[in-house]
């Protein structure tokens, strides 16, 4: 009997476990569509559509409770990129609560700045209803959108009011206007010193983006503004200069000091920025040219028909789309690495470089199978390997070289790099990650070793399909779907020794490679721009027998060569010649 309800006791607990796994799965995908509603949210407030934003992210706030009625535990995981989705909500969210609220709080502010001045003209009635109306107003802000009480411009400026009342209260006696005065010359040269340093850190954090410069900017000149209120209360300034060891002196000396440095920091980190900003405004502008040039070079090769090509032609159609090439690897590149481009996403020159980014990649692919089908279709075509050809060196027995040296020669177009190495019973770290975002995958070829996994993260707002391709091969299989912000794995399914290409569904995207490699070292060889020939010199400290030459949309060659021994091999194209290296055994 006893032997029995343990029996059913550990089969309802595995019942259990599946169960709530099932949940879990059941719980993220609902959230996932609620997760469409969060982006849709942001683009609309990005956009100035703050109703648009505001019903969007209802929609999202109803399914995602409703994903947590399935299962709660979404909310404390980071499987599956939860914690990085919920992380982003929020903060779409606290957005949209402080667009909200910021109206009704300038509102209240600006009944606070009507009673300041009310009280310096002498008039504590019409000072004392101005203050009322903050008070009501700031409430309202405050419990419409609790979180502007996060930003620090936001509390600074509330405690600055509410400091107002004492001073409304005693304004009628002589004593305690002074007081008031002395009080005002306190807080302004706090203010002064502190509303400066703020905007110093933000731009020192952000220094190529607009909106921190412009925030900066303003900054500078209410910072002015808090020193010039300071400077005209001068009872209060008479009285502190009477008591030098007053405390209230010490703390407005300190305060203003320490501002004015402050202010010489800031003018310079403004004017920094401005030009690191023109600049940066400017090289995006070069990018863009740079694209359109690509663009006017990429379909000026597919004009070129194979009926009339000649050995002139053809060198310039093959030199008008290396250099599309070129300029599209150079601006992707670029783009990568800018900090600028990255800020300005939404920006419309930033999109425009988008755009003509994808056109220019679509135009690459059918004109570099364009190019081929005019290099096939010359009436002389220059002769290449495609035999080994062994010279009379002595050889050493067949004994595997510790280096070798080649030398690359391309008839048709220079691929984008060719990847060499030894197989040597190693292989490649098998913790690779790829990163995508907008523009393209984060390098121009990843390294992997045979039924390794390895992930796909996006950096990207819109959902990818990644595939891995290899027309020569006729392989082509579908690696993950990602979704904006999250993480998937993908596992290694074609043969040893071979590069497939991976690609978006998007077509703006900039394709990358994948090798799979039996060894942890390689070498990445590249073509000089415009020429067509390259030397290398590969390293074999373990001695292997054999090693390969990987080229995008070639035949994997694979090199055999002894100590001591000079081989000619072709580099082809479904067996197509289209190339040559000689290779030397050292």
């Amino acid at each position: 009997m006893l032997k029995q309800k343990i029996i059913l006791l550990v089969l309802g607990f595995a019942l259990a476990s599946t169960t709530l796994a099932d949940t879990f799965d059941d719980a993220v995908a609902v959230y996932l569509k609620g997760f469409d509603h969060c982006t849709e949210a942001k683009d609309a407030l990005t956009s100035g559509d703050l109703n648009g934003a505001n019903r969007a992210l209802k929609q999202y706030d109803a399914i995602k409770a409703e994903a947590v009625g399935l299962n709660n535990t979404i909310l404390s995981t980071n499987k599956r990129g939860m914690d990085s989705n919920l992380k982003f909500c929020e903060r779409v969210a606290k957005d949209i609560e402080i667009e909200i609220g910021t109206p009704i709080l300038n509102k209240a502010i600006s009944a606070c700045d009507q009673a300041r001045e009310q009280l310096k003209a002498k008039q504590p009635e019409l000072a004392k209803a101005s203050y009322d109306q903050f008070v009501s107003l700031k409430e309202e802000a405050l419990s419409t959108a609790p979180r502007l009480t996060d930003l620090f411009s936001t509390r600074n400026q509330i405690s600055r009011c509410e400091r107002l009342e004492k001073k409304i209260i005693g304004f009628s006696q002589k004593q305690e206007a002074l007081s008031l005065s002395i009080d005002t010359v306190v807080e302004e040269s706090e203010s002064y010193n502190s509303v400066c340093q703020n905007a110093l850190q933000g731009l020192n954090a952000t220094p190529e983006d607009k909106r921190a410069l412009d925030e900066a900017n303003k900054a500078l000149i209410t910072a002015r503004q808090h020193h010039r209120a300071v400077m005209t209360e001068t009872l209060a300034l008479a009285e502190l200069a009477k008591t030098p060891d007053r405390p209230e002196k010490i703390s407005t000396d300190k305060q203003l000091a320490a501002g004015d440095r402050c202010m010489a920091s800031l003018k310079q980190r403004i004017d920094a920025s401005e030009a690191s900003l023109e600049q940066a405004q400017q090289e995006l502008n070069e990018y863009d040219n740079a694209l359109k040039k690509g663009i006017a070079q990429c379909e000026s090769v597919k004009q070129q028909t194979a009926a009339d090509i000649s050995q002139e032609s053809y060198a310039n159609a093959r030199a008008q789309y290396e250099s599309a090439l070129e300029s599209r690897n150079t601006v992707r590149t670029a783009l990568s690495n800018s900090t600028y481009y990255q800020n300005q996403k939404r920006s419309q020159k930033a999109r425009s470089i988008d755009s003509k980014l994808g056109k220019l990649n679509t135009c690459l692919e059918s004109a570099r199978s364009h190019v081929s089908t005019l290099f096939a279709a010359l009436p002389l075509k220059p002769m290449a390997a495609n035999t080994a050809q062994q010279s009379n060196i002595k050889q050493t027995g067949g004994v595997p070289p510790k280096k070798i040296s080649g030398s690359i020669r391309m008839l048709d177009t220079t691929p984008e790099f060719i990847v060499a190495y030894m197989v040597d019973g190693s292989k490649p770290d098998d913790n690779l990650e790829v990163v995508i975002d907008s523009s393209g995958f984060d390098h121009p070829v990843y390294f992997v070793g045979n039924g390794d996994t390895f992930r796909i993260k996006s950096k990207d707002f819109a959902t990818h399909r990644i595939s891995a391709i290899n027309d020569l091969m006729d392989f082509s299989e579908n690696l993950a779907r990602v979704q904006s912000r999250q993480t998937r794995t993908a596992k290694v399914t074609w043969p040893s020794n071979t590069l497939v290409q991976l690609r978006s569904d998007r077509g703006d995207v900039v394709p990358s490679y994948i090798a799979n490699i039996e060894s942890s070292q390689h070498q990445l060889i590249m073509f000089d721009f415009g020429s067509d020939s390259v030397t290398f010199e590969l390293d074999n400290p373990n001695e292997a027998a054999v090693g390969y030459l990987l080229i995008p949309n070639f035949d994997p060659l694979e090199i055999r060569i002894s100590e001591g021994e000079i081989k000619s091999l072709a580099l082809s194209r479904d067996r197509q010649p289209l190339g040559s290296v000689l290779l030397k055994g050292l």
